[in-house]
This record gives structure tokens, sequence and C-alpha cells, in this order.
């Protein structure tokens, strides 16, 4: 089957024609007429193509600056994009104030290595994507003034976030899920007001030992 190079990726990452997949393993898995996911990975575990998701779930063609967005292979040079030393894995995705318009794809949520992930003010609307809140990676989340809503599901597990934005959404709800050491242990700050969540402070948010700011306000 047809495998081809461009741009000159690094070499543990392969693009095969046939199916228009980047992968990190060679694509054996394209020998049939249903194209499937790279072999030993996750479904939709290729960045660019989760960059992608977003761009059409968000009204891409639509955004503010949507810069080099679509050029297959370079996913690195998409406005508002950072990639890791080798070129490989997304760290940053830095969209804020850009007119984004439409949900988070759920396929978001498993994108290997992200470590800061920035949207504030744009319309995004609907529920975080399932498996948000469980991103080992993810060190920052800022979605301040978009639309998000939903609640903070039970199980948090967040080991590397210390700074979370999520002012002015419509998040409901009690914050007693994440405001413990065992959800985001190295929290260090946190605001969260202008959302119609329900309930008292729970008492484990004494065990957030590094977290220096809590801004429940509206």
């Amino acid at each position: 089957f047809p495998l081809a190079i461009r741009h000159a990726p690094p070499s543990n990452i392969y693009l095969d024609v046939t199916c228009n997949k980047f992968c990190r393993s060679l694509p054996t898995w394209c020998a049939t007429t249903t194209c499937q996911y790279c072999a030993g990975d996750t479904p939709d575990y290729c960045p660019e193509d989760i960059l992608m998701q977003l761009y059409t779930a968000t009204a891409g063609a639509s955004w503010t600056r949507k810069d080099n967005w679509g050029i297959q292979g370079g996913m690195c040079s998409y406005y508002g994009i950072t990639c890791d030393a080798t070129n490989t894995a997304v760290t940053h995705i830095n969209l804020d104030t850009n007119n984004l318009v439409g949900t988070l794809p759920s396929t978001l949520a498993t994108m290997p290595g992200i470590t800061r992930l920035y949207l504030s003010e744009n319309d995004i609307s609907g529920a975080f994507p399932s498996g948000f809140w469980t991103l080992s990676s993810l060190v920052e989340f800022k979605c301040s003034a978009c639309s998000l809503t939903g609640m903070i599901p039970a199980v948090v597990s967040m080991p590397s976030l210390v700074s979370l934005y999520l002012v002015d959404n419509s998040i409901t709800g009690s914050l007693a899920p994440l405001l413990t050491s065992t959800a985001i242990p190295n929290m260090q700050d946190l605001r969260i007001g202008g959302n119609p969540l329900s309930g008292t402070l729970p008492a484990s948010v004494v065990t957030l030992i590094n977290l220096f700011y809590l801004g429940l306000g509206d």
C-alpha cells in the first residue's frame, strides 16, 4: 500500500496516503478497504486528526486566525499550536479570543502529551468531553467566558494540573469531586466563579496544600 513522507517529518512519523493518517508506527493497519487506527495506538491518537476535528467542531472556517490549519503534515505550523522538540506531539493549544463557535470534540480528551489548553472568550458550548477530567498531562486549562455546561464528574484525576480558569460559564453541581488532593494534588490557581454551582465548600479543600488562589466569586 502507498507510503509517503511529506515535509520531512521525524523518522518515527509516517503518513499513509491511502488512509490519510499520521502514525507513530508503520501503518500496517491499512491493508483492508476500511481504514483502521494505527497499529498499537489508541483510537484517534494521531494529534493532527484531533486538531482537525477541533477545527471542524468549532467552525474553523470562521475563526479570526486560522493560519496554516489544514495543511497536511503541518500541524506544528498551525496558528496557536506548539509542538514538542521532535514535532511529533502537540503540547500547547492557544486559541483564546479566536471566534471558536461550537462544541469540543470528544477526541480532544485523548490528545497525547497536551500540557496547556487555552480557549477563553470563545462561544464554546456543551459539556466537557468524556475523559477530560482524567487528562493526566494537562498543566493549565483556561476556558473562561465561554458557554460550557454540565457538571464536574464524580471521578477527577488530573495530577499535573496547576492552573484552572473556568470563570463565567454555565457549569452546575458541586465542586466536591474537584476540591480534593486526590483529584488535583498540585493545583495552585483555581478560578471558577460566575457559574451556577451548588452546595457548600467541601472540607477537603484544606488538603490542597499547593493552592494559593481560589476564586469562587462572580
